[in-house]
């Protein structure tokens, strides 16, 4: 939590007020900020809810080394609140699907093989960073468990969930799987800023 306080302290007490917003979602906010000449991606997830607590959880936990998973520099716990301090990238509104589903793919093996589902593929949990697609946003991953059902009520975005899933079957990797797919195809028909 080190780097996170000379961070946070070197933006003033209001600094979540002030700093530009990258992203807002169900669990946390994103915003940027600039420390001797870098830029981070600060996100804060408030911990006072069953729901986001959790998700924090899931967020401090899935702190990887990997090529296609986003770099977290560091994380605390302070105030009823999560505090990730990540790597800044871009959104993928006009790439290449080929690349896309590479990248992602190498992600998604990654975390399969670990035991763990993302179960939230979607354009916004994809960023690129310098021509590296990274898969970002862990507050509703979970290990795999041999289950027919889902193992909680909210898994993926509706607009990427399988049909299985809408039946409230199938939590394993295919949820992930499917719903890359979906973004490779709407990638390829530069639909990316209309489907959300």
């Amino acid at each position: 939590g080190r780097l996170v306080r000379r961070v946070l302290r070197s933006q003033g007490k209001r600094w979540c007020k002030r700093s530009p917003v990258l992203g807002k979602g169900s669990f946390g906010t994103v915003v940027l900020v600039r420390y001797l000449g870098k830029q981070y991606a600060v996100k804060t997830m408030s911990t006072q809810k069953y729901g986001t607590f959790y998700a924090a959880v899931r967020e401090e936990y899935c702190q990887f080394q990997h090529r296609n998973i986003v770099t977290r520099y560091d994380s605390m716990w302070h105030n009823f609140k999560w505090i990730g301090l990540y790597e800044v990238g871009t959104p993928i509104k006009d790439a290449c699907h080929a690349s896309v589903l590479v990248d992602i793919l190498g992600a998604l093996a990654f975390l399969h093989a670990r035991g763990i589902a993302h179960r939230d593929v979607k354009p916004d949990n994809i960023l690129c960073f310098g021509g590296v697609y990274k898969l970002i946003d862990f507050g509703l991953a979970r290990p795999l468990v041999e289950t027919d059902t889902a193992q909680t009520g909210y898994v993926c975005s509706r607009w990427w969930r399988p049909l299985e899933l809408l039946q409230g079957k199938m939590t394993d990797v295919r949820c992930d799987v499917w719903s890359l797919g979906v973004v490779c195809l709407l990638c390829t028909r530069r639909e990316l800023q209309h489907a959300a």
